[in-house]
């Protein structure tokens, strides 16, 4: 690389120096292997043909290229050394000379995410249905193969349906697993303020994280009762809604109501607030999380007089 060996042709621009790295995960193996120390030569480039090779390989029960790669690394346990007579690349060794895919190398039937065909929307979601699962996170268990008493999968069915079928018929998580097919315009809704103090105990942190527990991908959360919005912003418009900072419990309360609050601590101090306000007042409540920790700054200019005034020490 250097061009120090003049027996050599200088090494064309568009082939890396640092070629470990740049083809890591392209195909890299290893330095014997991309000099041809360990197969090429020894093997005087003589490879077995197709049908034997794709024979071995099966015979290794390997499911994808990862594995096969790491096989040729020596890296998985319990396996012999791959042969000489073997090719490492064997997509370019055995290129129009029988190789289709690595599914069909390994036997394993895989078949490459874009490379797939995937089943008509209804089709697809008629079959999750039929598996009766509850959630999001049952969803991603399922995906993970977490439900042995369940069929596997299908190939034509992707794990994120939100991506594939964004266009092309998806609704949400409830409609896809059929735990939520009432009409929305039929449903029954709690009142706004019993509402907004179910998504308050949540303490969830915006309007993005309210979407994900409403598709039920939050597996901390209990799932959203079926008389709660999913979009409360069109629900409740011109029956209590102002904003998510409101619905969530993000916001925080004026400066009366929280100055009624701290003066019924009773505390004698701003020191006393400090330990308060940090949790080390074993005898007082804790502090509700629309009452802000830095009052002084929250509130000036809207009614703050001082500590004083705000704890009602006189």
């Amino acid at each position: 690389c250097k061009g120090e060996l003049s027996d050599k042709p200088v090494k064309p621009i568009r082939i890396p120096v640092n070629v470990d790295g740049v083809y890591k995960g392209k195909g890299w193996i290893n330095w014997s292997d991309w000099l041809g120390t360990k197969t090429w030569r020894k093997s005087k480039g003589k490879f077995r043909c197709f049908e034997e090779a794709r024979s071995f390989a099966r015979s290794l029960e390997l499911k994808k290229k990862d594995d096969w790669e790491k096989y040729c690394r020596g890296e998985i346990y319990g396996k012999s050394e791959r042969p000489l007579d073997i090719p490492a690349a064997p997509w370019l060794s055995y290129k129009n000379k029988g190789w289709k895919s690595w599914g069909d190398w390994l036997g394993s039937g895989f078949v490459h995410f874009s490379m797939r065909k995937w089943l008509p929307f209804n089709e697809a979601r008629d079959f999750v249905r039929s598996l009766n699962l509850k959630s999001g996170a049952d969803w991603k268990k399922y995906c993970d193969g977490g439900f042995p008493n369940l069929p596997s999968l299908p190939q034509g069915i992707p794990k994120a349906p939100d991506q594939f079928y964004k266009n092309s018929g998806w609704g949400s998580t409830g409609d896809w697993l059929g735990t939520n097919n009432t009409a929305t315009r039929s449903k029954v809704y709690l009142n706004f303020e019993e509402a907004r103090e179910f998504a308050f105990k949540l303490k969830l942190k915006s309007n993005l994280e309210w979407k994900t527990y409403c598709k039920g991908d939050l597996a901390d959360k209990p799932n959203k009762p079926e008389n709660i919005p999913a979009c409360p912003n069109q629900t409740y418009k011109d029956k209590g809604w102002t904003n998510w900072r409101d619905w969530l419990g993000t916001s925080y309360v004026s400066f009366e109501v929280a100055r009624e609050f701290a003066r019924s601590l009773e505390l004698k101090s701003w020191r006393e607030w400090l330990s308060y306000r940090q949790g080390e007042t074993i005898k007082k409540s804790s502090l509700p999380n629309r009452i802000p920790k830095h009052v002084n700054v929250v509130y000036k200019d809207k009614g703050w007089k001082g500590m004083k005034d705000f704890l009602g020490i006189k």
